[in-house]
């Protein structure tokens, strides 16, 4: 079992422990609910809504549509697959 203390800004650091056995790294998000009276932390997985606006297009080129980036992507794969 591990402690933390709460500042007061009402901030929590979880402990090392802790952060190793639920797989959390800086910037993770995680849920917390109360059951019972009791604190339930549970780490939200990332999905790929989360990453949107995290890759951006080069400077010299406008963003791709989506029927374009699909388009993109059939070429490749014909391509990768011709390649065997």
């Amino acid at each position: 079992m591990s402690i933390a203390t709460i500042t007061s800004k009402g901030q929590l650091t979880l402990p090392l422990d802790v952060r190793k056995q639920l797989g959390l790294q800086k910037s993770d998000r995680v849920q917390i609910s109360v059951e019972n009276g009791e604190a339930i932390l549970k780490p939200l997985k990332s999905t790929i809504l989360d990453q949107a606006g995290t890759v951006k297009p080069p400077e010299n080129k406008p963003p791709l549509t989506v029927d374009q980036a699909l388009e993109y992507g059939r070429k490749n794969m014909a391509q990768d697959l011709a390649k065997g």
